[in-house]
């Protein structure tokens, strides 16, 4: 007894410190989470990680979807102690995305980043942006996709010899793996001037750290950076990163072997590395027909040459992003035409029609109004992210709702497409809903799978001319059927981006 009141007497203050300071991480973790309640803005009860606890049950899509039903157009959560507007009102969005862009230039970045992919357009800010923006943009004019053409048809060709060795037995075949090794070659081909050749071995180092690199998982360092923000400066310090060590150090070993190679033998291809490269002596200039960049004004941005660690950054984060948004549009609409028959039926005889044999380039794929249609569907059913994201510079009053500067506000885009106010049965696939006559009753901004405004996607054009080149040079040669193992519909993972869980497996048919 002598012993346990000992013990009780001299633990005592150390529990009560313990206690004293489990309160006080509670009060600071959970400081912010009246913000929205002030504001009047609706929204679930936040537990002490917030409401990212959802996302484990629903994941970041089932949980928007819920969110949007039960709340309304602008909903107020939290990750960890990070107050999130989400806004799903197609005005509010306009105005957020495209009339007070000034105010909304950046996007909020709670997550460690590794040091050079600070430098990537997708992460830097105001000037920063508008200048690296100025330097990619002219990548992806019309001008130069057309030249890009003879490299994505052999990447088509290999593409069909592809499908057809993995599809002589009469199996299925695994849909994300074969679109995938087939963008890697397009955009280290179109962007680099490397042949990978992923598609006659799909098992090579490009396709193993690409997949890993895509993998990669943001729990660990992204939650304790939201519950302790100075902790971010730590990671980055410490070098986390998104992506895994191994995968990261592999780009950057290539890109840095790939750039030296360049300045030391300058080419005259028109790629994404050698514009980065002869940046300083661009035009700063926008093509008549590149209206995704007009109402951008670029001439007053001072030519310089980039840094190598702007280079480097924008070359693996191009490569990475190029090869799974279009990968995993291509598998989609693979799918979706199989499950969709009289659909597929149609999208043949436009093309046999059209082109018959012919070989796909930039104008002929682009006068096919049905695979058009077929591909915005896709987007629309199944967008490359569940979110975009932008972030108040200043204090803002927009349809009666105060944003404060420094708030994050995302866009839910997969329950806005998804969404029966805007859309007729929207589970279904139906490409007409695109017809021109159709598309007038449409909003314009609740359709936004490459994001909205001047900071959309810089690489959409390149996008759309590999996903229809590659489309219609396949049903060239194959019709897609189901399969036995053909997951109808296809499960989605729980994370930020729309990737089938288990895999899209098809027939993919010889056409007689």
């Amino acid at each position: 007894m002598e012993l346990l009141a000992w013990l009780l007497t001299a633990l005592t203050p150390l529990l009560v410190s313990l206690v004293g300071l489990l309160a006080l991480v509670y009060m600071y973790v959970t400081w912010s989470h009246d913000y929205f309640r002030k504001l009047g803005i609706p929204g679930p009860k936040p537990g002490i990680m917030g409401n990212m606890g959802n996302y484990k049950e629903a994941g970041v899509i089932g949980n928007d979807m819920e969110l949007v039903r039960k709340y309304g157009r602008v909903v107020g959560i939290y990750h960890c102690r990070l107050p999130i507007m989400l806004v799903s009102d197609p005005e509010m969005i306009k105005e957020i995305c495209v009339k007070q862009f000034s105010n909304f230039t950046n996007r909020k970045r709670p997550e460690p980043i590794n040091k050079v992919f600070k430098s990537a357009v997708s992460v830097v800010e105001d000037d920063h942006w508008k200048f690296s923006r100025s330097v990619l943009s002219p990548t992806f004019s019309s001008g130069k996709m057309r030249q890009m053409v003879p490299l994505i048809q052999k990447c088509t060709a290999s593409l069909v010899q592809n499908l057809e060795r993995q599809s002589k037995d009469g199996g299925s075949v695994e849909m994300k793996n074969v679109m995938g090794c087939y963008t890697l070659d397009v955009i280290a081909s179109t962007g680099f001037g490397m042949e990978v050749n992923s598609q006659e071995n799909p098992r090579n180092v490009f396709v193993k750290n690409a997949k890993e690199a895509m993998a990669a998982s943001f729990t660990f360092p992204y939650v304790t950076s939201l519950l302790f923000p100075f902790m971010r400066d730590v990671f980055e310090a410490l070098g986390w990163s998104f992506m895994s060590r191994n995968s990261r150090e592999f780009f950057f070993k290539v890109m840095d072997k790939a750039i030296d190679d360049r300045r030391q033998n300058p080419s005259e291809r028109p790629d994404l590395l050698q514009l980065m490269l002869n940046t300083h002596t661009l035009e700063n200039t926008v093509e008549a027909d590149d209206d995704q960049n007009a109402h951008l004004d670029f001439s007053k941005i001072r030519k310089r040459p980039l840094t190598n660690d702007e280079i480097m950054s924008n070359s693996v984060v191009f490569m990475l992003a190029g090869y799974d948004t279009t990968s995993g549009a291509l598998s989609f609409a693979s799918y979706l035409l199989a499950t969709n028959p009289d659909c597929q039926d149609k999208l043949i005889e436009e093309i046999d029609q059209h082109l018959g044999k012919e070989l796909a380039t930039y104008d002929n794929v682009m006068h096919l109004p049905y695979l058009e249609r077929v591909f915005l569907e896709t987007l629309r059913l199944y967008p490359p992210a569940s979110r975009f994201s932008r972030m108040a510079k200043n204090d803002i009053t927009i349809k009666g709702y105060l944003i404060k500067a420094g708030t994050s506000v995302n866009f839910p885009i997969y329950a806005m497409h998804h969404d029966p106010e805007f859309w007729k049965e929207p589970e279904k696939f139906q490409p007409d809903r695109f017809l021109p006559e159709n598309k007038t009753a449409m909003h314009d901004y609740c359709f936004a799978p490459f994001g909205i405004g001047p900071r959309n996607c810089v690489g959409m054009r390149l996008a759309f001319l590999e996903f229809k080149m590659a489309l219609v040079t396949v049903l060239q040669h194959f019709r897609f059927r189901t399969a036995p193992d053909t997951e109808i519909p296809p499960k989605l993972e729980k994370g930020g981006f729309v990737r089938a869980l288990n895999g899209i497996y098809l027939r993919v048919d010889k056409r007689t």
